[in-house]
């Protein structure tokens, strides 16, 4: 079994610091930046593919996934996939009945190989995105609302962020999906709220990526962070900019990173490698270990 990820192809999280604490890093950088494009990117954690992976395999251990490259084609993925011996072309909530049913009616010995094309399952959570804001405007209210309870002016803010539901958050348009922000400064609890929209760069009217929030004061080069970004965003860009697809920084723990080794170190070992996809005894015993959020080295970035 070839190895198709390395140490270079992603930032190694050491303990002590999280993936949320990269993503503040890479933001402040890109704010110090002296350039006036600033633009949204993705922070990947490969470790939640190993843990989803594996979390899979110990729910429905006669199943081999496919992974659906359509998904998520972005090159980190396909690497850790591939490394994991996944095939490239059942939502563990209901493994038990999957389970019964293929005991039922195609039990073991039976000739029948299971196959899985799986996509969402194993990106989604993977990816967040953090996106800066471009414009806002202030528009007064006619009728008193939420705002005068809380002693502050009667108005909403409307904020344009530099990706909208035709590029990145497409899922708007597409899943019925409402994207909740956020956000990278944490407010203080008396400052007031304001019934505030997120909106794409488009013109259009229909750019809309989320409403009806209540939001402190921002300001035009604030950044919002969005979870669950893995599935169909990546290579989609707005195209309303010019704008190029968001780059993609790779991180993982080294306990996944350790895990996926001596999964590649086994499998060279095997001399019949008809089951590359069955978990090896490491791997089911690190599947609750790598529930562990990973963490990084600022330096390891710098």
């Amino acid at each position: 079994m070839a190895g198709y990820l390395s140490e270079s192809d992603f930032v190694m999280v050491e303990e002590g610091f999280s993936t949320r604490d990269l993503l503040k890093e890479l933001t402040l950088g890109a704010s110090q930046a002296t350039t006036d494009e600033v633009a949204a990117f993705f922070v990947a954690d490969l470790g939640a593919i190993v843990r989803k992976h594996f979390c899979f395999l110990k729910c429905l251990p006669r199943v081999r996934p496919f992974y659906a490259v359509k998904c998520n084609s972005s090159p980190g993925v396909l690497k850790v996939l591939a490394q994991l011996g996944l095939g490239f072309s059942c939502a563990n909530k209901i493994a038990s009945v999957i389970n019964s049913a293929l005991d039922l009616y195609f039990p073991e010995g039976c000739g029948v190989d299971i196959f899985a094309e799986l996509g969402r399952y194993y990106v989604t959570s993977a990816f967040t995105v953090a996106v800066s804001i471009i414009a806002k405007k202030e528009v007064l209210l006619d009728q008193p609302g939420r705002e005068e309870e809380n002693g502050s002016t009667s108005k909403t803010i409307v904020y344009h962020l530099d990706e909208g539901v035709y590029g990145i958050f497409n899922s708007v348009l597409f899943d019925n999906i409402c994207p909740t922000p956020i956000l990278q400064k944490k407010p203080s609890t008396e400052q007031p709220l304001y019934s505030s929209s997120l909106w794409g760069p488009a013109v259009d009217g229909c750019d809309c990526v989320a409403e009806g929030l209540w939001l402190p004061q921002l300001h035009v080069g604030d950044w919002l962070v969005f979870d669950n970004m893995g599935a169909y965003t990546v290579g989609m860009g707005s195209p309303f900019w010019g704008t190029q697809a968001c780059h993609i920084t790779y991180a993982m723990s080294r306990v996944a990173w350790e895990a996926l080794r001596r999964q590649l170190m086994a499998a060279e070992q095997e001399d019949d490698v008809e089951g590359v996809c069955k978990p090896l005894s490491c791997g089911w015993e690190i599947t609750d270990t790598l529930c562990v959020g990973p963490v990084f080295t600022p330096a390891s970035i710098m």
